[in-house]
């Protein structure tokens, strides 16, 4: 099994002078990998949906055929992916469909489990680098 860590972050705010700048992160520590990328404005939530998006990309570029095990600190993308929490937003909500039809396209073998923010790897990654 392969564990892949995700975390989304959002800095600035609404207003016309500063925009919001998001950013994702993968972090696969069997294969020391760390991939950041810069998202535009995007709430915090859409950043974290953003994050498990390119971590599904990430396993179909690399080919991994094996089980994977995605790692995230967001109770609310765990639980809206699981189907434990209905989903209002219509943002998150294009960006729940994408995931499910991703996974279900690559037939990626996923569980997607909630850590806390202290063992994922990914966020430990982006405080290092943007706070």
């Amino acid at each position: 099994m392969i564990d892949i860590h995700i975390d989304g972050a959002s800095k600035g705010n609404n207003s016309k002078v500063c925009e919001r700048r998001a950013y994702t992160c993968l972090v696969v520590p069997d294969r020391n990998e760390v991939l950041i990328s810069e998202r535009g404005n995007l709430t915090n939530n859409e950043a974290e949906w953003d994050a498990l998006i390119e971590a599904l990309f990430y396993i179909k570029s690399q080919k991994i055929k094996e089980k994977i095990r995605i790692l995230s600190d967001s109770q609310l993308v765990v639980n809206q992916y699981n189907d434990e929490y209905k989903i209002k937003n219509v943002s998150l909500k294009f960006r729940y469909e994408h995931a499910k039809r991703l996974v279900k396209l690559y037939e990626i073998d996923l569980i997607l489990k909630w850590i806390p923010r202290e063992e994922n790897y990914a966020g430990h990654e982006l405080e290092r680098r943007f706070v």
